[in-house]
């Protein structure tokens, strides 16, 4: 009866509609020396030849770190540029308009150190080389900065948070690349991250705030004069660290993607035309003290997975969309030593998105290839992302008719049991009982009980049992 009610209760909790996307392949990891504990990293291309180039932001040496790239994925000698005591944050954007991408990184001292806190903005030569930065003092242990145009003039505005004070701040662009001084709105409890976006498809955008010690996400609406209204926070996880957001499920309309640094996990919020948001669904990340997620197909299925780098174990967790926002288990690769960011881009033009990582205790950013379109089969030197747990994936195709796949992982060697039940938790096929080695596998379902005869149509469920891990999911057979 216990078994019955389980099973029902995953009838009533999970469903989930379509397949993951394919098996993830990165080629080895190259770390590339930075500054002394980078603490974000992103790609952008700011000498203008077409080719991502790498920048992360260091708070022990008090600079951000320029690695061109060299046309092929690799990167030259890093550049350091000054911007400030202990930066967290640092971002891309044309700031004067000039068709260079120049850099803004927020700066909030060093733990146990009296220092300065602020803004710096780096403005591009136009040749991937920087100006000495401009700085804008905005105190209370900013953490986070992004950019966007606020107040429709045509030129991008920085928001910036403060965690000590509950602030998020506006520095609104004078037209020219430097700023006014900032306004302060109300937060919740220590901001830590924040965000801009078009929620409702109404041509202004929100900005959107992740509440460390409040356990939710704000969401600001923006007039068109870039001043904030009020705000609606919605529930996420304990000890947010970042916020983003993007279209997961493919209707048109962003949803909002936060780290749970509590709890290991990510929050999924589903937006509608309306950008008012369900209550969350949360994913584990795969390691400990999530830190940044991103939305990036690194799969090239054309929906977006996610991928969270985590401070605590030091790996990168990928976890792939189903191709209706929701998520598989997550699968990881190790990172350099207090991997506290990621980012995503395509860094070697073979039309394949790739990864870096900023190691804030070994003192390296680490960049992984992706082996989609490089690859038809894994070799010796490839990292093939198997899942550290078991897992198992949505039957396809579903609905179905004959016949139905069920792919499965093992970290290890196992016995395997999956049968397929009804909605009454009576057994109707046992498809699988025996050891299986680790790796990647599949059986396929025609439809037939024990008996070889066909069963009607309606919902079944299907279940793995390996070692100790237990797994549902609901299956559609339509005739």
């Amino acid at each position: 009866m216990r078994e019955k009610t389980a099973i029902l209760l995953v009838v009533l909790l999970v469903y989930f509609a379509s397949l993951s996307g394919a098996t993830i392949i990165f080629d080895d990891r190259i770390d590339y020396l930075a500054g002394r504990g980078p603490c974000s990293v992103i790609y952008a291309d700011v000498d203008g030849d077409g080719h991502q180039d790498l920048i992360s932001a260091n708070c022990y040496t008090d600079d951000v770190s320029v690695l061109l790239n060299s046309g092929d994925g690799s990167f030259l000698t890093a550049a350091n540029y000054g911007v400030g005591d202990g930066p967290r944050i640092v971002i891309a954007s044309d700031f004067d308009n000039d068709g260079n991408l120049d850099l803004a990184a927020v700066y909030s001292g060093r733990e146990n150190v009296a220092d300065s806190e602020g803004v710096s903005v780096l403005i591009n030569t136009g040749a991937g080389t920087f100006l000495p930065a401009d700085t804008y003092d905005f105190a209370g242990d900013p953490e986070s900065i992004h950019a966007s145009d606020l107040d429709g003039d045509g030129f991008n505005d920085l928001i910036a948070v403060s965690a000590m004070y509950d602030q998020v701040a506006t520095f609104l662009n004078k037209g020219d690349g430097t700023f006014n001084t900032p306004s302060l709105y109300e937060t919740g409890d220590y901001p830590y991250s924040v965000y801009s976006v078009d929620l409702d498809d109404n041509g202004i955008k929100e900005i959107l705030v992740a509440n460390y010690m409040g356990s939710s996400v704000s969401v600001f609406p923006v007039h068109n004069d870039g001043t904030l209204l009020p705000r609606t926070d919605y529930p996420v996880g304990f000890a947010v660290r970042c916020v983003r957001a993007a279209d997961l499920n493919n209707d048109g309309y962003p949803d909002i993607i936060a780290t749970n640094g509590g709890s290991s996990s990510v929050s999924i919020l589903l937006g509608n035309m309306c950008g008012v948001f369900p209550p969350e669904v949360r994913y584990n990340t795969g390691g400990s003290v999530p830190t940044v997620a991103i939305p990036a197909d690194l799969d090239g299925d054309g929906d977006l997975d996610i991928a969270v780098s985590h401070y605590g174990t030091s790996v990168v967790g990928v976890l792939q969309n189903n191709g209706n926002g929701t998520f598989t288990y997550p699968v990881t690769f190790p990172a350099g030593e207090g991997c506290w960011s990621v980012c995503a881009a395509d860094i070697d033009g073979d039309n394949d998105i790739d990864l870096a990582s900023a190691g804030y205790k070994s003192w390296d950013v680490s960049v992984f290839i992706n082996g989609q379109n490089s690859h038809t089969t894994a070799d010796d030197n490839d990292f093939v992302l198997l899942p550290n747990n078991y897992s198992i994936s949505q039957n396809h195709p579903n609905p179905f008719n004959p016949a139905t796949t069920i792919d499965f992982t093992l970290p290890k060697q196992s016995y395997v049991t999956i049968e397929v039940f009804n909605l009454l938790g009576e057994r109707i096929r046992t498809l699988l009982n025996e050891s299986k080695s680790a790796g990647q596998h599949a059986i396929v379902w025609n439809g037939t009980d024990e008996n070889n005869q066909s069963v009607a149509s309606g919902i079944y469920l299907y279940r793995i049992m390996a070692e100790d891990f237990i797994q549902a999911r609901q299956m559609i057979l339509m005739k």
